[in-house]
C-alpha cells in the first residue's frame, strides 16, 4: 500500500513536470521543439510556457494537491477553512501557472468571501480534479465513504469553481484514483456509472456521463483521441481525452504519460491526473528512475504520502 500512495502523490507531480514546459502546444509544436517529450526538459524560450522554470519543477497542479494534503496531515482530517488558508499562501507566493478561475476565487478569498461563497459558477476547468488526489487516497484507504468523498470533493471544488461539471470531474477523479487502491484496476465502466450517479444529484441532464461514452479506444490514433475530446484544459476535454489514454496505455505508465505529454493541450494537467491514476495501479516503483530522480522536491512528495497513509493507522 505504501508504494500506490507514493506512487499517486509522486504520481501527480511527475505528470506535471515533464507536460510542464509544452502545456498549450499543438502536437506540431512539440515534435518541432522537442521531438519527443520522454524525460525532464526546460522550456524552450521560442514557446510560450512557463520560461521561469527549470527541469523537473512542477506547477500548479502539485502546488494545490501538496495545499490540500499538507492541511489533511496537519489536521488530522479535513478543514475546509485551513485548505482555504493554505491556497491564498500559495497565491502569494509563488504560484505557478494558475489558471483564471483559480485565480479569481483565491483572490476573493483574500477579499473576505467565505471558502464556500468564494467559486464561480460559470468555472468547469480542470483545476478541482488535478488537485483532489489527497481526496482519492483517503477513499481508497476506507478513511472516508463514497458519501463523504463526494460531499468533501464538492466542498473544495466550490473554493473556486462551482459549475457542476468541476465538481463532477474532480469527484469521478477522486473516485477513480481510490478505486484503484481498493481494486488494482482501471475499469471505464465505472466512470460512466459514477457520471451518471453524480447528474442525478447536481445536474437535471445527462451532459456529463456522455462523455464517458467511450469508442473503440485502442483502434484510435493518439491523434483520433485527441481529435475526437481535445485536450484543453476544461473538463468536458481534459478529462475524457486523459481517460482514453489510460484506457489505451494503462499497462505501462511510462508509454501512457508520453504519449499523454506529447498531444499537448493542456499537458502538465492531463499527465498530472493520469500520473495519480497511474500510480494507484501500479506503485511508485514502476515509474523510470530518470523521472524518480529528477523531480523537484520528491523527499516532500514522499512525505506527504507516507503520512497520508499513517492516518490509515488513526
Amino acid at each position: 500500500m505504501k508504494d500506490k500512495i507514493r506512487g499517486i502523490i509522486t504520481g501527480v507531480a511527475i505528470g506535471d513536470a515533464l507536460g510542464m514546459p509544452v502545456e498549450s502546444l499543438s502536437p506540431e509544436t512539440i515534435q518541432k521543439y522537442f521531438k519527443w517529450i520522454s524525460e525532464y526538459e526546460a522550456p524552450n524560450k521560442k514557446t510560450k510556457c512557463f520560461h521561469n522554470l527549470k527541469k523537473g519543477q512542477w506547477t500548479d497542479d502539485t502546488q494545490l494537491t501538496l495545499a490540500i494534503g499538507e492541511s489533511i496531515v496537519e489536521n488530522k482530517g479535513i478543514n475546509y477553512e485551513d485548505i482555504a488558508k493554505r491556497h491564498v499562501d500559495v497565491f502569494l507566493n509563488g504560484r505557478r501557472g494558475w489558471g483564471r478561475a483559480t485565480r479569481l476565487g483565491v483572490q476573493k478569498l483574500l477579499d473576505g468571501y467565505k471558502w464556500w461563497a468564494s467559486g464561480d459558477k460559470q468555472a468547469a476547468g480542470n483545476a478541482p480534479p488535478m488537485k483532489i488526489a489527497p481526496i482519492g487516497i483517503l477513499y481508497g484507504l476506507n478513511i472516508i465513504n463514497k458519501i463523504q468523498m463526494i460531499s468533501i470533493c464538492t466542498n473544495i471544488s466550490q473554493m473556486t469553481h462551482c459549475d457542476p461539471r468541476a465538481i463532477i470531474a474532480a469527484t469521478i477523479q477522486a473516485y477513480l484514483i481510490g478505486f484503484c487502491v481498493k481494486y488494482n484496476y482501471f475499469d471505464d465502466h465505472e466512470i460512466y456509472k459514477l457520471s451518471h450517479e453524480l447528474e442525478g444529484d447536481i445536474l437535471c441532464d445527462d451532459s456529463i456521463s456522455r462523455m464517458f461514452i467511450f469508442p473503440n479506444i485502442k483502434k484510435m490514433t493518439d491523434g483520433d483521441i485527441r481529435e475526437y475530446y481535445g485536450a484543453g484544459p476544461f473538463v468536458n476535454e481534459s478529462l475524457p481525452f486523459t481517460y482514453s489514454m489510460i484506457i489505451k496505455y494503462k499497462d505501462d505508465p511510462e508509454e501512457c504519460l508520453e504519449h499523454i505529454i506529447n498531444q499537448g493541450g493542456d499537458s502538465d494537467t492531463n499527465a498530472s491526473m493520469a500520473g495519480a491514476i497511474l500510480g494507484a495501479l501500479h506503485g511508485y516503483s514502476k515509474f523510470p528512475l530518470k523521472w524518480k530522480n529528477g523531480l523537484e522536491n520528491k523527499r516532500r512528495l514522499l512525505k506527504l504520502a507516507d503520512n497520508l497513509l499513517k492516518l490509515e493507522e488513526k
